[in-house]
């Protein structure tokens, strides 16, 4: 099962992903560094998606999580265009997803991946989830 990771993202924003969803898991003794290197992987791809999101600005905006998926080459580029998984008609949420697609595709490629070869089975495929706090 896929371990998910949690990290800001924005001030407004919280981020997870889900990495390696049907990679093998490790044996317990590369647990401890397997998990330090998927978190690095977390802080970088946070790091780059933040920088290039333009977040909306929308007043009394209700709590919401748009859910993309990523697939990536093993040079870092983007196998193909980000997939949103949980599409809806609402004008807000279509605001807030296409600001999270724009800001995924203006960061691209992430070269950066490419320093863990050997957990590219598990950043092959990624699943973002970008999630609106609920209003005060």
């Amino acid at each position: 099962m896929a371990r998910q990771l949690r990290t800001r993202i924005y001030p407004a924003v919280l981020f997870a992903l889900s990495l390696g969803a049907l990679a093998p898991a490790p044996a317990r003794s590369q647990d401890a560094s397997r998990q330090e290197r998927l978190q690095a992987i977390a802080r970088l791809l946070h790091e780059r998606i933040t920088a290039c999101w333009n977040a909306p600005i929308q007043k009394g905006a209700r709590a919401e999580t748009v859910k993309l998926q990523l697939a990536f080459n093993s040079d870092g580029s983007l196998a193909q265009a980000p997939t949103l998984l949980n599409p809806k008609p609402d004008p807000t949420f279509k605001a807030l997803a296409e600001s999270t697609l724009r800001a995924v595709n203006r960061c691209a490629p992430y070269p950066e991946l490419t320093r863990y070869p050997e957990l590219y089975e598990r950043w092959r495929l990624v699943t973002l989830n970008f999630q609106r706090p609920k209003p005060d």
